[in-house]
């Protein structure tokens, strides 16, 4: 009894070129403002943080 498995077993589709889709673009832009918006109010709080201790 064979229990290797074969590409076609666990492959998926071939992968599309990033940015081949809309939607790709779309979502990193949002991911992207996303963190950095997080990551400026993080600053702001700490900011904050200090100024008041």
């Amino acid at each position: 009894m064979d229990t290797s498995y074969s590409c076609e077993d666990v492959c998926e589709a071939p992968a599309k070129p990033i940015g081949e889709n809309g939607g790709d673009f779309e979502a990193v832009l949002v991911d992207g403002c996303l963190g950095f918006g997080v990551g400026v109010g993080n600053a702001a709080l700490i900011l904050v943080a200090e100024l008041c201790a």
